[in-house]
């Protein structure tokens, strides 16, 4: 029954997939683990240049599959919070460089790694600066997914994989534009939100630029 639904989650997301990409992006959904025992579907947009410092990712959107074996549990986790994006960027990251043209890199300027033969990579992460949580019954899943907004959020990150490892070090995190957004704490198994929140919804769009 997973698979199945799993499948389905896929070939809805690969039909409308290239539309989240910028113009010369490659479009691929990578699965990454968070928790230990919980599986998510990433998707998102790269482009790696051989020839020059210039990695890019845009990530599009998140997607969780309900009733997961193993027993994962996301109830509670913050969707909204540095720590949850940031855990999805260094899986991705680690993914990147087993994609096509993104395997050679020349340094970036700043150095992580204690072993100065292996090679530093520029990457930059892009994503919008307004999210929502979406959950559909019927596919059973909880999406992650952009609000309207043009406004962006930027991370720049130095990496090194030194053997199996990932080091890595953030250059700089900013917002391109004003989304209007606040910083709100999302559950993925309900309602997450302070009395103060400026909407008690959990299906409000937040912030998740840090």
């Amino acid at each position: 029954l997973f698979l199945t639904f799993a499948l389905l989650i896929l070939s809805n997301v690969e039909s409308n997939g290239q539309a989240c990409c910028p113009s010369g992006y490659d479009h691929t959904i990578d699965t990454i683990s968070i928790n230990g025992t919980c599986e998510l579907y990433v998707e998102y947009c790269y482009k790696c240049d051989p020839h020059t410092l210039y990695r890019s990712v845009y990530i599009c959107n998140i997607i969780i599959p309900w009733n997961q074996p193993g027993g994962c549990n996301l109830d509670g986790t913050d969707i909204g919070s540095q720590g949850f994006w940031e855990a999805i960027y260094v899986e991705t990251l680690e993914k990147l460089t087993n994609k096509p043209s993104c395997g050679n890199y020349e340094p970036c300027g700043e150095v992580p790694c204690t072993t100065s033969y292996m090679p530093n990579r520029f990457v930059e992460i892009k994503k919008a600066a307004c999210f929502r949580k979406f959950e559909n019954p019927f596919t059973q899943q909880t999406s992650i997914i952009p609000c309207e907004t043009e406004a962006q959020c930027v991370i720049e990150y130095c990496v090194c994989y030194d053997g199996p490892n990932l080091t890595y070090n953030i250059i700089s995190s900013y917002e391109v534009g004003s989304s209007g957004c606040p910083k709100r704490k999302i559950g993925i198994g309900g309602p997450f939100v302070g009395p103060d929140e400026p909407d008690h919804s959990p299906f409000a769009c937040f912030n998740p630029c840090y």
